[in-house]
């Protein structure tokens, strides 16, 4: 199926084209995308047509960032996404945006010990979950996920492997020692109070991966982490220890607006 994308859509082909990728990765990515695509039963053209407009509509909201600094929500009634339209714009920007290829490539590097327990908080279109298990092959883990809107494709895909909650996460009385929650906390009003909840329901010595999104105006996102040291204080507050933080540059045709995601490894200490 991606292969008749990138045949159909000149633009897109540039755009997988346009940064350097490991080739394991995209094997990876491709092979769960791919099934993915052919289980919506929408046709390349049909695909196409969707990611398109979820991208020209956030160009627009990037514009209207940029002219009064304010997110959609604050400014009327959101646009709602489907969740497999959702999930489609989610897969494809893997391969087509390079900010979100390296927030992938970043998990990719989390390696897991035998018996260790995770936690994946905004399960999305599953990759993530698919990337940790193939690259942590042959070895015992047990994951819970959690999302408060879980595609059918997710539930078919991870039943009987993963233990799936379609709710909120605010603590569940388990502790881990991973906790993943990627390209969440801008979708929350209170993200620092699911931070704390987090701290509580990690080990000591346990790892929080996690990242805060700066000015993207996306129609879905509650809340701009846009002053580091605020962020910084307030996750020294709640007990964790900055282990790593990278910003991930946003590369779009609205730089003067500095959009970036903020990777960060956060440890129970």
């Amino acid at each position: 199926m991606i292969a008749e994308i990138l045949e159909e859509d000149r633009r897109l082909r540039m755009a997988y084209k346009g940064f350097s990728k490991r080739k394991k990765l995209v094997k990876i990515f491709e092979d769960f995308i791919n099934e993915f695509l052919i289980d919506t039963e929408l046709t390349p053209l049909e695909i196409i047509n969707l990611y398109n407009s979820f991208l020209k509509l956030y160009l627009q909201r990037c514009r209207e960032f940029s002219a009064h600094g304010l997110y959609p929500f604050q400014v009327g009634e959101p646009r709602l996404f489907r969740r497999t339209d959702y999930d489609i714009a989610l897969n494809l920007s893997i391969l087509f945006s390079e900010h979100r290829y390296r927030i992938i490539e970043n998990l990719y590097g989390l390696q897991l010990d035998d018996n260790e327990s995770v936690l994946i908080v905004g399960l999305g279109s599953g990759l993530e979950v698919d990337l940790l298990m193939k690259s942590n092959e042959n070895k015992l883990i047990n994951i819970d996920g959690y999302d408060m809107d879980m595609g059918q494709f997710v539930k078919k895909r991870f039943a009987g492997t993963i233990n799936l909650f379609e709710e909120k996460f605010q603590g569940n009385g388990r502790v881990y020692d991973k906790i993943v929650a990627i390209e969440l906390l801008e979708h929350l009003l209170q993200p620092y109070e699911f931070l704390q909840d987090c701290y509580n329901s990690l080990k000591k010595g346990g790892l929080c991966l996690c990242t805060a999104a700066t000015n993207m105006p996306q129609d879905d996102h509650l809340y701009n982490f846009d002053n580091d040291d605020h962020f910084l204080s307030q996750v020294a507050e709640i007990g964790f220890h900055v282990d790593v933080k990278n910003d991930i540059i946003h590369k779009s045709n609205f730089r003067s607006i500095n959009s970036k995601i903020t990777w960060y490894q956060l440890s129970k200490i």
